[in-house]
């Protein structure tokens, strides 16, 4: 389906008056067109405002046949944090090997918010291998870090994780990372995981007396 000269104007004319909502709406109708549409939407990306680069990062998503890694990759080292997070955020959701190494990169970044994207994403890849270096992220002095590792690795169901997510019952000072360890223990599922959640049963938290009592949640 071709696209519509006036939207291309459209787009035009509103990134060059810097007007944001035109910019937008003619970006997100662009973004309809599919494939064809991408070079127009990648246009935007250049735009001096961080706002309409958003929008064009994530028009590029849904405009795509497949994952734009490499645009989300270069936008990391945008001049604006907000569109670096924005740029992490939505490629640590990408299930596509070649984000791999830029998620790796950042598990070391001194940005807990972006070390906390990359460690959802390593989770989001699948990859048994990558447990080694999650469970070396269990450490993190960041709480919200700590909750990332430990949801990415119940996503993985490692086995090799219960033995560090039971250390978190037993003595991280957030709640919520130990019901975060709960259910990813009860996703991996082992024998021994469930036993680990056995050990719930007289928690003082309903929700996670609640996985003590009844660890096997066949519907995850």
């Amino acid at each position: 389906m071709a696209i519509p000269r006036n939207l291309v104007a459209a787009l035009d004319e509103a990134l060059e008056r810097g007007d944001v909502p035109s910019s937008t709406d003619a970006l997100e109708a662009l973004a309809q067109y599919g494939e064809e549409a991408l070079p127009h939407i990648s246009h935007a990306l250049k735009h001096a405002d961080p706002e309409i680069r958003m929008t064009s990062l994530s028009c590029l998503v849904e405009a795509s046949d497949g994952s734009p890694v490499p645009q989300f990759v270069a936008a990391l080292g945008d001049p604006d944090e907000e569109v670096q997070q924005f740029a992490m955020d939505i490629l640590s959701d990408m299930e596509d090997p070649r984000a791999l190494p830029t998620l790796l990169a950042h598990l070391d970044n001194p940005d807990r918010s972006m070390r906390s994207a990359a460690a959802l994403g390593l989770g989001n890849q699948g990859d048994q291998s990558l447990v080694p270096r999650l469970l070396g992220m269990m450490s993190d002095q960041s709480s919200v870090v700590r909750e990332s590792v430990i949801t990415a690795l119940g996503k993985l169901r490692a086995p090799a994780a219960v033995a560090a997510l039971a250390a978190v019952l037993r003595s991280d000072d957030e709640l919520v990372n130990r019901k975060s360890a709960a259910f990813a223990l009860s996703r991996i599922g082992t024998p021994e995981a469930l036993e680990t959640l056995r050990t719930l049963r007289d928690d003082p938290d309903p929700i996670l007396r609640g996985y003590g009592n009844n660890p096997v949640r066949s519907t995850w």
